[in-house]
């Protein structure tokens, strides 16, 4: 069969399988009806021949004797133990190799059917903790919210807390009673000629190194701030310093005028004998006279 192929495809140029089942289909039904003899072999395995063909023997030039004619047994490398250890360890490895693959197979399919965790929900209600500020502008009124679980405070326009009234008026109580009791400590203050320094804004040096500081007072208004010299702040020390520490760091530390050098006295300039020839330049005319010096330059040049 193999012959038939291999002759159909060497002289006729034939792409054997594509026809492989006609041919098989043909030589049995050809064997059948007895117009190809089959010698040998059953169904398309065998050998086959057409009636009356002959084989041509050729003679065999320059025949071998019987020999030569014999088949030459290959030759065979005998193993060594060597050989076997190789062997062995390549066995080992492609069995580990085997296994790596199938456990990464067995994770991947673990982790494919392993349910998915849920992811949580985002929360988008907040829930508003207490009210600490209020501003109103010229359109709407905000309050400064502090939310429960968030150390972050928002100013929310009040529309956004219609359902959160409680939390306004309670604000609104507290505030009131803060400006009452402001209002109260304020005009105890006025009334005993005692007022609290609040904070320090600015710091001004007159005569020297006397300071005076821009005060704003306890329970008043920035229209009340006052510049007061630093003895008139008795008590206030610790304000004072860490103003000042803040001011040096800001300003730079503040230079007295008693600590500045004096200034550079004027030297006299001199001028002595130079003469021009004819009214010639000095550089045609060519040096006819003393240098030009300062008074008291020769007595810097020996120190």
């Amino acid at each position: 069969m193999a012959a038939i192929k291999g002759f159909m495809a060497e002289e006729w140029g034939l792409i054997i399988p594509d026809y492989a089942g006609k041919i098989k289909k043909y030589v049995i039904s050809a064997v059948a009806s007895e117009e190809v003899i089959q010698t040998k072999g059953k169904g398309a395995s065998g050998r086959f021949t057409v009636p009356g063909l002959k084989v041509k023997k050729k003679k065999a030039k320059n025949a071998l004797t019987k020999k030569y004619d014999e088949d030459e047994v290959e030759y065979v490398a005998k193993k060594t133990a060597r050989d076997d250890e190789k062997e062995k360890t390549e066995e080992e490895m492609e069995l580990k190799r085997q296994q790596r693959m199938e456990e990464a197979v067995r994770k991947e399919l673990e982790k494919a059917n392993k349910p998915k965790k849920p992811s949580a929900p985002k929360k988008t209600d907040f829930e508003v903790e207490m009210i600490k500020g209020v501003k109103v502008t010229e359109e709407e009124t905000y309050y400064k919210v502090k939310w429960f679980g968030s150390s972050k405070m928002t100013w929310e326009p009040e529309e956004n807390l219609r359902s959160c009234r409680d939390a306004i008026e309670n604000f609104e109580i507290e505030e009131k009673t803060r400006i009452r009791e402001e209002e109260r400590r304020k005009a105890d203050m006025e009334e005993n000629g005692t007022f609290e320094v609040s904070k320090l804004l600015d710091v001004q040096f007159v005569d020297g190194d006397k300071r005076e500081f821009l005060v704003r007072w306890k329970y008043c208004k920035p229209s009340d701030d006052t510049w007061e010299p630093e003895e008139n702040l008795g008590g206030s020390e610790d304000i004072i310093d860490k103003f000042m520490e803040k001011y040096d760091q800001t300003h730079g530390e503040h230079i007295s005028e008693k600590s500045l050098r004096e200034g550079p006295k004027q030297v006299e300039r001199l001028n002595y004998t130079m003469k021009d020839i004819k009214g010639k330049s000095r550089k045609k005319a060519g040096w006819n006279g003393s240098r030009m010096t300062y008074y008291g330059q020769d007595d810097s040049d020996d120190e």
